[in-house]
């Protein structure tokens, strides 16, 4: 599968992941009532894996490229603040059949409850903007833990 569909699938599926985490929280139910301890309030926690290789080269994007785009791109829409690790990250390529080990960004963004549907629209925004970018990297893996409880 080429580089651009693969984007273009992985971008579809994180647009509905969006969709879907925006549908059934911002309308809570009972359901997705979260009954925090005195002194704490539901936030969300969105972990977004940005893969720096491709399978001809490892570090495709940069450490310079990286921190540009975290200044440029990310910070402007997480000025309260945001965490970002080196990981490690694998994943099997079908079309040249091996596994592809690469350098990653793990972007960990904290945000309260009330505002998910502006956070997730960030997160999109960051997304769409990695995979205009860096065309030949693709799109960012995205996973999110709907609510947890934080106290300030």
């Amino acid at each position: 599968m080429n580089m651009k569909i693969r984007s273009a699938i992985k971008s579809g599926v994180i647009g509905l992941f969006v969709f879907f985490m925006i549908s059934s929280v911002s309308q809570p139910t009972s359901a997705h009532e979260v009954a925090c301890p005195p002194g704490m309030s539901p936030w969300v926690t969105f972990n977004l894996y940005f893969g720096r290789g491709t399978p001809d080269n490892p570090e495709a994007v940069s450490e310079e490229d990286w921190n540009q785009f975290l200044r440029d791109v990310i910070t402007p829409r997480f000025p309260g603040g945001l965490t970002v690790i080196d990981v490690y990250g694998q994943h099997y390529d079908h079309a040249v059949n091996r596994v592809i080990s690469e350098k990653t960004k793990l972007l960990n963004v904290l945000a309260p409850y009330e505002v998910i549907e502006t956070v997730a629209n960030a997160v999109s925004a960051i997304e769409q903007e990695y995979v205009e970018r860096f065309p030949e990297r693709g799109g960012v893996f995205m996973t999110s833990i709907p609510v947890s409880c934080v106290g300030l």
